[in-house]
């Protein structure tokens, strides 16, 4: 067994003594690790993953240097290398004899290094290139600089060629961690006291690169520094930091969800309504972080509207867990059974100028929890080119569902039926971006260390975040409510007003009384949260972190039953003529001949209700910790006679000073 495998007999150290694996048990669900000390004999049981960490850092630490820097031949091409160890056999000879002894031209006993030499000369006379000139460079050439140095010239490469490239893994994490974190915290030491801190990092790390000479590690610290805005004095770093929001100068994003792309597009499959069998093409929404490539998307039935962009926004920023269920496909990807996403936190938001998109309740939400939003220009697909390379992908992950109708009507075929409801269509999109496409290599995340190898959007997040990237997203699953339109109402006796229907609780009527907390107080107004696909319902959030939820009733008594935006007017018409009559149950009977008349009549608009209804959010889970972000105050119309636009006064004859007004 090599030293930094693991399994039983495998070294490790605990609290400063050596320690040796004795068993691997699976105990209560998980996997424990009983471990024994070498002098006491003390019995320890440690978790898989601290063990197999503790005994590859021992294999790290207590592994002397194998190579030096003369002898790795790795980033060479072919030809050099077989070269160079082709000379290096004839130069060993020379300079330390025959090892064995069985040539007694090469003895190291009988013959000096000289004589080693001529006879090596006699020897490949006449063979290209070992001219007896040859031979005594090459021997110099090896004392001084190893195997490396008798390679053939090698081009350093192109101006501007990647330092990085051959350099270790675990170097590189040292390298980006100790920079992130100088540019997290707006350092401005200058290039030497930074490779003096990362030579301290990775001396305490025990790691010794043979490839990282003095010279490559102060180009690769220039490097990585001109990514990640680093300057030596803040005007640099202002300098540095204009450059890099124009255009092609800027960066490439260094942390998770530091510059997200989105985007909406329809999608070439066919779903069926399983209420109206109304066939119908929905609509995606994609969000793809350009740091990691991974992707986040939201199936929608109709046109993508605010609501559903703020939604996606924040399944990009919280963590997914998706269910516990064998999936075939994993163990051939070689990740693990159960699949969580991470979440992160967005800096930058890249969209188009669609309406869904520029809006006040985008803006508004990315103002509150601190999105800057970049908005690409007309008919430019350039601006936001990753997302629309997942658009692509999309579509051919599409072709292997049952109704795909291809990406235009030339592509289409003559009778293409719907399997699929947009249920089903929604969570084999999100169990693909989750699964599939987030544990496969990519080719935008190329590896700098390994050329032509590529990292998978999770390998790519792992690296972020060991390199530095902190992440510090916990949200509390109620937090979505806060991402909904809001209104400010007041708050009466008999319930909430809001948009044509009155909204009470049992939550209303103890948050009055003080019944939940005394510090509970609504007050006279307060903002209320709806979501337009079910409109029953509205959310409020009390003083102590609570969501609760308050329901639509008539003005019988009766909660009215779910409904979304798009029958909301008609059925408050509806709805309107019971106001005089005071009979229990009127209400359902309504309702009931409502959806009748609107199902024969309007089925279209009857089936949009019914999906949109099927995707509301649930109700809240009501426990506090949930994140109190104030809205931004609503936009208040000019006053009348107030101009709109500045307008020249008169100037009396005395003054010539302009006033704009």
């Amino acid at each position: 067994m090599k030293a930094d495998e693991f399994g039983p007999g495998s070294l490790l150290e605990i609290d400063g003594m050596t320690a040796v694996v004795e068993s691997i048990a699976v105990r209560g669900g998980s996997v424990a690790v009983t471990v024994r000390e070498e002098e006491s004999g003390e019995l320890h049981e440690i978790s898989l993953a601290d063990a197999i960490r503790l005994v590859r850092l021992f294999a790290r630490v207590a592994t002397p240097r194998v190579s030096e820097p003369g002898d790795v031949l790795d980033d060479l091409p072919d030809h050099a290398r077989s070269t160079a160890l082709d000379r290096a056999k004839h130069v060993r000879q020379i300079i330390f004899g025959d090892p064995d002894d069985s040539d007694r031209r090469y003895s190291k006993v009988s013959t000096t290094e000289p004589q080693r030499l001529e006879a090596k000369a006699a020897e490949l006379r006449g063979v290209r290139g070992y001219s007896r000139a040859n031979l005594y460079r090459f021997v110099a050439a090896f004392k001084s600089g190893g195997v490396r140095a008798l390679a053939p010239y090698q081009p350093e490469g192109p101006t501007g060629a990647d330092p990085r490239r051959g350099l270790g893994e675990a170097t590189l994490d040292v390298v980006h961690r100790e920079l992130m974190g100088l540019a997290r915290h707006g350092s401005t030491i200058n290039v030497q006291a930074r490779i003096t801190r990362i030579r301290r990092a990775l001396s305490s790390d025990g790691i010794d690169d043979p490839m990282l000479t003095p010279g490559r590690l102060e180009a690769v610290v220039r490097a990585i520094s001109k990514d990640l805005r680093l300057g030596s004095t803040a005007k640099t770093r202002r300098q540095l930091l204009a450059r890099a929001a124009r255009g092609n100068r800027r960066a490439a994003p260094a942390f998770p969800g530091e510059r997200v792309e989105v985007d909406s597009t329809w999608m070439n499959t066919l779903v069926t309504c399983p209420q109206t069998g109304r066939e119908f093409r929905p609509w995606i929404c994609v969000a793809v972080d350009i740091a990691t490539r991974l992707t986040t998307v939201r199936v929608t039935p109709g046109t993508p509207s605010g609501r559903d962009i703020r939604l996606l926004l924040f399944d990009v920023m919280a963590p997914l867990v998706l269910p516990d269920h064998p999936r075939p496909h994993l163990p051939i990807l070689g990740v693990p059974q159960s699949v969580s996403v991470p979440g992160f936190e967005i800096g930058t938001l890249v969209t188009d100028n669609g309406a869904e998109y520029a809006n006040r309740g985008i803006v508004d939400l990315c103002a509150r929890v601190g999105i800057s939003i970049e908005l690409g220009r007309t008919k430019r697909g350039m601006d936001k080119p990753h997302v629309e390379s997942a658009n692509r992908i999309l579509d051919i992950m599409q072709q292997d569902l049952p109704g795909y109708v291809g990406r235009s009507a030339e592509h289409r075929g003559s009778a293409v039926n719907p399997e699929l409801s947009l249920a089903a269509l929604q969570e084999i999109c999100r169990e693909w971006a989750a699964t599939v496409y987030a544990h496969r290599p990519h080719s935008g995340l190329p590896t700098l260390t390994s050329p032509g190898k590529y990292y998978t959007p999770m390998q790519a997040y792992e690296v972020a975040i060991r390199r530095g990237g902190r992440i510090d997203v916990s949200p509390h699953p109620d937090d979505i409510f806060g991402f909904l339109e809001s209104r400010e109402c007041a708050i009466s006796s008999d319930g909430v007003h809001l948009a044509g229907f009155r909204y009470f609780g049992d939550c209303l009527r103890d948050a009055v009384n003080e019944r939940i907390t005394p510090t509970s107080r609504l007050g006279n107004r307060r903002r209320f949260y709806l979501d337009t696909y079910d409109r029953s319902r509205i959310f409020f959030r009390d003083d102590d972190g609570r969501w609760h939820t308050l329901f639509a009733i008539h003005t019988t008594g009766e909660a009215i039953p779910a409904f979304s935006d798009v029958l909301a007017k008609d059925l408050a018409t509806h709805l309107g003529g019971l106001h005089g009559r005071r009979v229990r149950g009127d209400v359902a009977v309504a309702f009931s001949e409502f959806i009748d008349d609107c199902a024969t009549r309007h089925p279209i608009k009857w089936s949009k209700d019914r999906h949109r209804v099927a995707d509301a959010l649930p109700d809240p889970i009501g426990s506090t910790g949930s994140a109190g972000i104030p809205a931004l105050p609503e936009l208040q119309p000019p006053p009348e006679d107030l101009a709109l636009f500045g307008h020249w006064t008169d100037l009396d004859d005395e003054d010539d000073t302009e006033d704009w007004s």
